[in-house]
């Protein structure tokens, strides 16, 4: 979700938020291979292609934190983060958006910025060439109360 929905809603909250109420503050429920599909859109590669099994990911974590200690840089992902990155996590963001009027920025939108502020601050390489993302793909007809749902969702439709 888009920082700048972030910070808005944090103002919204304070502003029209009923004292004792929560408010989730979020936009897409995306599963995992249509994030990457729309990051590797945003920045002109292909999706990756190799599927790790979960456990070899939780493994690569704990390199990750060992490389973190040695270097002193915060790790790419912990095993902690590494486990919870299978499991479908969608979560309703309808009463943020009725209540607060919390912004929906368009994920492809967001993905878009995201990939470009990497690449501004050396983070990622420019892009060989642009493909453009497709909004048709999170369009209103897939949203599912305050977020997009995607096709392969397991939530009822």
């Amino acid at each position: 979700m888009d920082v700048e929905d972030v910070a808005k809603g944090h103002i919204l909250a304070a502003e029209k938020g009923e004292v004792g109420e929560r408010y989730v503050l979020g936009n897409a429920n995306l599963s995992m291979k249509d994030f990457m599909g729309l990051v590797a859109g945003a920045g002109g590669v292909k999706v990756p292609r190799l599927k790790l099994p979960p456990s070899a990911v939780v493994a690569m974590a704990y390199f990750y934190v060992l490389k973190a200690a040695i270097t002193r840089k915060a790790p790419v992902v912990t095993p902690s983060m590494a486990r919870i990155l299978p499991r479908c996590m969608y979560f309703d963001t309808s009463k943020a958006v009725a209540a607060l009027g919390f912004p929906q920025t368009p994920i492809g939108r967001t993905v878009d910025k995201a990939v470009e502020w990497f690449r501004d601050n050396g983070y990622a390489k420019p892009a060989k060439k642009a493909v453009l993302l497709r909004e048709a793909d999170f369009s209103s007809e897939s949203r599912l109360e305050g977020g997009h749902r995607p096709s392969s969702s397991p939530l009822p439709g």
